[in-house]
């Protein structure tokens, strides 16, 4: 998952994810003196205030634990055939179509919102039910917490300062203030932290199965902002990267990056460059991070808590995205790969050597995009959101960053492979884009205009 912020990654995208790269840009790249010494700690700890709502807790109203899992345990034959197997039209009109419809899954249950030129946005509720989505309820606008793709907290889901109940459309208020802002840092664990009148304040809550609970408060010298490309570290103990800024004049300045340990909320400073353009890249790891620093032939390891560990030179592989039999590399393996070329320890290796041509574990793949990337994928970069199937039969890495697709669309493209065959699992139509995040071994979702189409593998 490296963090290139500061690259022009695509000729042509969607409005709503170059407004997003040009933000995380901007804030990321106004260098300061921050420097060029040890890692410092950043952080002061304050006693834990009682919760805004301590009395919250997740409603009762089904019989059921919403389960965010997979919508079949049968694996799809090798080399199957994905077919459609249902449609969903939404209210979104065509001059919306760059950013909407939204849609997110959890199990069987889907929260879609639609928007249309001169009205706010609609937000439904459906469950799949005999490969058919059935309505099941409808909110009053809302905006959808998207940090990272994930907006789902103990099967929940997060509207700012708000909890959604997928199955029901049950809207409570939320355990933090409403000037607090979350990030999901694992399905139980969500960070957050206060952006208004220079309160430089985060908190880490639990979800606690449905009685959120406060692990920690903290009170910082600078402002803290999770960086939303990658969290190091798994779902027990997660790692962000955050940005550092303060005020200057109306506005704000990073002063430098940080990693931030969940543990406590401690927050380490590493060091960055001076000028605007040449900040570090951030390739997230199993148990810590790797930092290679611009036009640098070496890279750095950092743990999951912040502490430098050690350095090596960049001369082995390229590769776009590497994943180990457990997911996410560690940092020796990382290390071996890009130091001496070692991949013999990775389940999946994606290489590219032109923007046309990429293999899967060696086997040529045919990019299934209108154009190709725009330019070769580098070292980890297509590290950034990729999702495998529980029973690791169906890849599928987000590429919209730098591939080459149309402005008009809502370009949540991947690259979806079959890892028995490595062979490219492509929609039936080209202009239907699956979306990374909601997929398993039974299930692909895709934006088709102003519909929302769902592909299953054909078993016989």
């Amino acid at each position: 998952m490296c963090v290139r912020l500061t690259r022009t990654i695509f000729q042509s995208r969607s409005l709503t994810a170059a407004l997003v790269l040009i933000m995380v840009t901007a804030s990321l790249s106004i260098a300061q003196a921050w420097a060029r010494q040890r890692p410092a700690m950043a952080s002061s700890l304050t006693e834990p205030k009682a919760p805004a709502f301590s009395t919250w807790q997740a409603t009762t109203a089904t019989d059921e634990t919403i389960s965010c899992g997979p919508s079949t345990n049968t694996p799809p034959p090798a080399g199957a055939q994905w077919d459609e197997a249902w449609r969903l039209t939404t209210d979104t009109t065509q001059d919306m179509q760059i950013s909407f419809p939204h849609v997110s899954r959890c199990g069987k249950y889907f929260v879609v919102q639609s928007a249309t030129y001169d009205s706010p946005s609609i937000l439904k509720g459906y469950v799949l039910e005999n490969d058919h989505l059935k309505e099941v309820w409808k909110a009053p606008p809302k905006i959808i917490h998207t940090w990272g793709s994930n907006p789902w907290w103990g099967g929940h889901m997060l509207l700012k300062h708000e909890i959604l109940n997928p199955a029901t459309g049950t809207i409570e208020k939320a355990p933090w203030s409403t000037n607090d802002y979350p990030y999901i840092m694992s399905p139980d664990l969500v960070l957050t932290c206060n952006m208004y009148g220079h309160t430089n304040h985060c908190a880490a809550w639990e979800w606690n199965n449905g009685a959120p609970k406060q692990r920690w408060e903290r009170q910082y010298d600078k402002q803290v902002e999770p960086v939303a490309f990658g969290v190091a570290g798994d779902s027990s103990a997660p790692s962000p990267l955050v940005e550092l800024s303060q005020p200057k004049g109306n506005g704000w300045e990073s002063v430098g990056t940080g990693i931030m340990n969940l543990s406590d909320g401690t927050v380490t400073a590493i060091p960055d460059e001076l000028f605007p353009g040449e900040r570090a890249d951030y390739i997230p790891a199993r148990d810590g991070w790797i930092r290679i620093p611009k036009k640098s032939g070496t890279a750095e390891t950092y743990s999951l808590q912040g502490e430098h560990i050690g350095s090596f030179p960049l001369s082995g592989s390229n590769a776009p995205l590497l994943i180990s039999e457990s997911g996410i590399p560690t940092l020796e393996q990382f290390q071996k790969a890009y130091e001496s070329g070692d991949t013999s320890w990775a389940k999946y290796v994606i290489e590219c050597t032109t923007k046309d041509a990429c293999t899967f574990n060696g086997t040529p793949i045919t990019l299934p995009f209108e154009r190709s990337f725009v330019y070769p994928p580098g070292r980890g970069e297509l590290q950034i959101h990729w999702n495998l199937s529980n029973d690791q039969q169906v890849l599928a890495v987000s590429v919209y960053t730098i591939g080459g697709v149309d402005s008009e669309l809502n370009d949540k493209t991947s690259l979806v492979i079959d890892t028995q065959t490595a062979r490219v699992i492509t929609p039936p139509t080209s202009s239907s884009h699956i979306i990374t995040s909601l997929g398993d071994s039974g299930l692909l979702v895709g934006i088709q205009g102003a519909e929302i189409v769902g592909y299953t593998p054909n078993h016989s």
